[in-house]
C-alpha cells in the first residue's frame, strides 16, 4: 500500500511541474538563420533597394541592431527598414513565406518601389505562394495611395480584403429588416414588395479605383442602360426588380475604418420605339420612392464594417464632395444624413461613428 501511495505521491509531483517547451527563435534568429541557410555571405559588393552599394552582412549586421519584434503587418509597419526590405530581397519567397508567414512577402511587395524589379519577383511569389490574388492587392494599394496617401500595409490588406470579399459579405445582411425600419414615414413595405429588392456589388475596371462601373457600360435591361461611376473602387447597389437603383461607394480609409465617398441615386438611360434617348430626368429609380435610401444605404455600410472588424464609419462631407456643385443638395445627402445617423463632424470636416464590434 505504502509504494502505490508512493508511486502516486510522486506522480502528482511530477504532474504538477511546468512541461518544457522549446524556446521560439527570435525573429532576428529566423532571419539569420535564413541568411546562413541560403548562403547569402558568398554574396559581395550589393545595391540595396533605394540603390545605394553595401554587402548583404552589413545589412544583417544593421538589422541585428535594431527593433524587430516580429513579422505580423502592424510589427513590420512599424518597424518599416530599407535593410530588412533589401535581406528578402536576396530570398525564395517560398522561404519568406515558410520561415515568416506571408505577411513578410505582402509587406516587402507593398514597400518595395514601384517599378523594380525586385519588386515584379514579390508580386510574382505573392501570385505562387499566398492566398492573395495579386490582381486585386494592386488596386488595393493603389487605393490606399489615393485616399489615404499612406502605403501602410495593414491599410492596403484591409482593402484587398473589402474588395474581395464584399459580395460574400452583403449576401448575409439580413435586407428585409433593414428596408422595414428605413420605409418613409407612413409607408407600409409589404412582404412581396420587400422581395423585390437585393443588394449587389460594384467594382472598376481593371485597377482603377474610380471609374466606370465594371459590367454595367455594355448591360441593358427592359432597353434601359445603366451608366455607373463610382468614386471608389468598390461599392453597392440597391437593386429592385433586377434593376440598380442607388449606389454607396466605399474604401478603407486606414485599417480600422470604413469609408463612404458617394451616396446615389441611379437613373437608367433609355430609348422609345423610335430609337431616341429618352432624358433620363424624366425616368424614375421607382424602388427607393417609398425608403429613405440614403440612411438605409449607410445602415447596410455599418453592417459591412462590423463583419469586417472595423472600429469605425466616415462620412464624406459636403465641404469635401467635388462632384455635386449643388452645394444644398450635398449638404442634405450627406452632411443631413450623417447628423441624423448620430455621426459627429470632425476637423476634416467628415462625419465620424465608433462601432461596437462583436469579437
Amino acid at each position: 500500500m505504502m509504494n502505490s501511495l508512493g508511486a502516486i505521491s510522486g506522480y502528482l509531483r511530477s504532474a504538477s511541474l511546468p512541461i518544457r517547451t522549446k524556446e521560439e527563435p527570435s525573429p532576428k534568429d529566423l532571419i539569420k538563420k535564413l541568411y546562413t541557410e541560403h548562403n547569402l555571405e558568398r554574396i559581395g559588393e550589393i545595391r540595396d533597394v533605394q540603390g545605394y552599394r553595401t554587402t548583404l552582412k552589413e545589412v544583417l549586421q544593421r538589422i541585428e541592431e535594431k527593433p524587430l519584434v516580429g513579422f505580423a503587418l502592424d510589427q513590420l509597419d512599424k518597424f518599416n527598414d530599407d535593410d530588412l526590405l533589401t535581406l528578402l530581397s536576396y530570398l525564395p519567397s517560398n522561404a519568406i513565406v515558410d520561415e515568416l508567414g506571408q505577411d513578410a512577402l505582402i509587406w516587402a511587395w507593398v514597400k518595395c518601389p514601384e517599378d523594380n524589379e525586385i519588386r515584379k519577383s514579390f508580386a510574382k511569389g505573392i501570385e505562387n505562394h499566398t492566398d492573395f490574388n495579386i490582381k486585386t492587392l494592386r488596386k488595393a494599394y493603389v487605393a490606399s495611395r489615393r485616399f489615404c496617401n499612406i502605403d501602410n500595409t495593414s491599410t492596403v490588406v484591409k482593402n484587398h480584403q473589402l474588395i474581395s470579399e464584399l459580395r460574400k459579405t452583403i449576401q448575409g445582411i439580413y435586407l428585409q429588416k433593414i428596408l422595414k425600419s428605413h420605409a418613409k414615414p407612413g409607408v407600409v413595405l409589404s412582404d412581396k414588395r420587400m422581395s423585390d429588392y437585393s443588394l449587389d456589388t460594384l467594382h472598376t475596371q481593371d485597377i482603377s479605383t474610380s471609374g466606370w462601373a465594371k459590367d454595367w457600360s455594355e448591360k441593358s435591361l427592359n432597353s434601359k442602360h445603366f451608366d455607373i461611376f463610382l468614386d471608389s473602387p468598390i461599392g453597392i447597389s440597391l437593386m429592385y426588380k433586377k434593376e440598380p437603383n442607388a449606389l454607396v461607394a466605399v474604401h478603407c480609409r486606414d485599417k480600422e475604418t470604413l469609408f463612404i465617398n458617394q451616396l446615389q441615386g441611379v437613373r437608367p438611360n433609355k430609348t422609345n420605339e423610335k430609337g431616341e434617348s429618352i432624358d433620363s430626368w424624366k425616368l424614375h429609380s421607382r424602388g427607393l420612392m417609398v425608403l429613405e435610401w440614403e440612411k438605409l444605404l449607410v445602415t447596410i455600410c455599418e453592417e459591412v464594417a462590423k463583419q469586417f472588424n472595423l472600429k469605425s464609419i466616415a462620412i464624406q462631407g459636403q465641404k469635401n464632395n467635388h462632384w455635386i456643385h449643388d452645394s444644398k443638395k450635398a449638404l442634405k445627402r450627406y452632411d443631413e444624413t450623417a447628423k441624423q445617423l448620430g455621426y459627429v463632424k470632425q476637423g476634416d470636416k467628415n462625419w465620424y461613428k465608433h462601432l461596437s464590434v462583436k469579437k
